[in-house]
């Protein structure tokens, strides 16, 4: 055994070192004197996929036949399937890893790495709970990434100072903690601290940004944005932050120049699907196929390119043209949760609920994001089955609530002009964002949470008795998604304002990360005689016109009615047909699932 040991201290020094040849070779000499050893055919594995051998695979599944629990050897299978994109797989083995090693702090981070990645929150939470005496940095800014996703941003900041602090040279950290600085409205603090020292790297540039834009610097923001996009513009998130500062502010043209130089600069298959993505939220279709179809042109069959068509697909329509490319999203990424969703979607469309439902009910995220609830939903009502009044009762699961005066005002309408008055003045964007499903209108651009004016803090504490109103009053069910989350510590985790033109609206849409969304209405204009639905809330149809789907209730828009519902929940607006209509929105989760 002293032998075999020092054997593999000899192998693994040489692969530290990153003599990948001579490690091999050692390692062979190994298996040779040892065959039946695990932690040899582990290292051998460790080996062949730092060279890209795809006997790599073989020699960590054959370590974990000689001992089904090796942990070394769980850990580095769920990092090979991770890179091959089979994510269930390596997230199975991650899982089996933990089972035997609760405290193995890297198993934690490459399972926390793979969830965020699909965009599984809740999880990541969970695994991060209890780190007050940790010291892995890693963990600490994983939580604050899972924090922000969850509109907790002063959570996320203190856990992204307390990575920064234990890994003090991980630009990662300090770029999570300024982008909590940003939901917080603390524009000023991010531009001082940003332009004091060097950028680590051009996300950074970004951050800068928008901080000029919550400043109201807002010309210096669009110049600085175009200069970053047109510079690097195989950055997407670049494109996409110069291409919404421009739209925002009416500058469709600018847009449109934009987008023409960063797909002549050929900067890769994310920065095309991005600017697809923008052309869809500008309502050009058809220039968003004709973007993919060049994509795939230039850079060959991808699950991103495959669903960004389904994407626009859905928008125009085209049941044919989704299923399509739904089925190619699925087939080139089947474990993905995008290219899931692709597929889910384009069945659903296409009335083929009962081969969606499995995939919704094998899919892990399908049981806590709200978008996934939805599906299962329609997917549900589409088939016949009974579930679906379980899981959706439109009468009693969406309820109004009349809100009363604050403290100080002698009537809610008179609360609500101080309000609208407010509000108005923070309604500073010509045109909706490109990515929201607000149509025909505007939206504040900072959080309402963390807005310091004594009519909106008015406005937060008026709408808790009726938050711990809804919750009371939920049914005890640990199995029902939205009955097991019944919390006293409910509140709000993300607030804004809508103004919407007339003509505009809210297509259909739900919330992903939410738990109960909300409307409450400020100022309505007198109803129409000939639309006497106009901007109503209209609950229960899907985004996308899908078979057996219809709308299952409308609730009149009313001055000092707030409605609570859950955020799975599908639900838009009728559009407006005269004078324009305020709006305040949050979204309420149970703070007890983060704190």
């Amino acid at each position: 055994m002293e032998t075999l040991n020092r054997q593999l201290q000899q192998a693994l020094a040489l692969y530290q070192q990153r003599d990948y040849a001579n490690a091999g070779e050692s390692i062979r000499k190994t298996l040779t004197a040892y065959p039946d050893a695990a932690d040899a055919w582990c290292m051998a594995g460790r080996i062949a996929r730092a060279v890209g051998d795809p006997q790599a695979e073989a020699c960590l599944r054959h370590a974990l036949t000689l001992q089904p629990a090796h942990l070394d050897s769980l850990n580095a299978l769920g990092g090979l399937l991770y890179d091959q994109r089979r994510l269930r797989e390596a997230e199975d083995c991650y899982y089996r890893a933990l089972a035997q090693a609760p405290g193995h702090t890297a198993v934690r981070q490459n399972l926390c790495r793979l969830l965020l990645t699909e965009g599984h929150t809740e999880p990541v939470l969970t695994l991060t709970r209890g780190l007050a005496a940790s010291q892995d940095a890693p963990l600490w800014r994983q939580r604050g990434e899972a924090l922000m996703r969850v509109g907790q941003p002063q959570a996320a900041l203190e856990a992204f100072d307390t990575s920064a602090r234990l890994a003090p040279n991980d630009s990662r950290s300090h770029h999570g903690r300024l982008r909590a600085l940003l939901e917080l409205g603390r524009f000023d603090q991010v531009h001082r601290e940003i332009s004091g020292h060097p950028m680590p790297d051009l996300s950074f540039a970004t951050l800068l940004i928008k901080a000029l834009a919550g400043m109201d610097r807002w010309q210096e923001a669009v110049d600085g944005a175009l200069d970053l996009a047109r510079q690097q513009p195989q950055l997407p998130d670049a494109v996409f932050i110069a291409a919404q500062m421009c739209w925002t502010q009416g500058e469709e043209a600018a847009v449109e120049a934009l987008l023409g130089q960063v797909l002549a600069a050929r900067a890769g298959p994310g920065s095309d699907v991005m600017c697809a993505a923008i052309q869809r939220g500008m309502a050009a279709n058809d220039r968003a196929l004709a973007t993919l179809a060049q994509a795939e042109k230039r850079y060959g069959p991808q699950g991103s390119i495959a669903g960004a068509v389904v994407d626009v697909a859905l928008e125009t329509g085209d049941t044919a043209l989704a299923l399509n490319a739904g089925n190619t999203a699925f087939t080139l990424d089947p474990q993905g949760t995008g290219s899931r969703l692709a597929w889910v979607q384009s069945l659903l469309v296409n009335g083929r609920a009962a081969e969606a439902l499995p995939l919704i009910e094998e899919t892990p995220i399908s049981r806590t994001n709200q978008h996934w609830l939805a599906l299962w939903g329609d997917a549900l009502r589409q088939l016949g089955d009974a579930r679906y009044r379980w899981l959706l009762n439109h009468q009693d699961m969406a309820r109004v609530f009349r809100l009363s005066p604050p403290a100080g005002y002698t009537s809610i309408e008179a609360f609500n002009r101080v309000l609208a008055a407010r509000l108005k003045i923070l309604h500073k964007l010509q045109v909706h964002p490109l990515d929201q499903s607000l149509k025909g209108g505007t939206q504040t651009a900072v959080d309402l949470r963390f807005v310091r004016e004594p009519v909106i803090a008015a406005f937060r504490d008026s709408i808790q008795e009726a938050i711990a109103r809804y919750t009371a009053e939920l049914p005890q069910d640990d199995s029902h998604p939205l009955y097991r989350r019944r919390s006293a510590t409910a509140a709000p985790s993300g607030m804004w304002s809508v103004q919407l033109k007339p003509g505009g609206n809210h297509v259909n849409h739900v919330h992903p990360e939410g738990w109960l969304s909300s409307a409450y209405y400020v100022e309505v204009p007198p109803e129409d005689a000939d639309a006497p639905d106009a901007g109503a809330l209209q609950l229960g149809l899907p985004r996308y016109a899908t078979p057996g789907a219809t709308v299952e209730r409308t609730i009149p828009a009313e001055a000092g009615n707030l409605v609570l519902f859950p955020s799975y929940m599908w639900h838009g607006t009728v559009p407006a047909k005269t004078g324009s209509r305020l709006s305040i929105a949050f979204d309420v989760t149970p703070q007890d699932e983060w704190q």
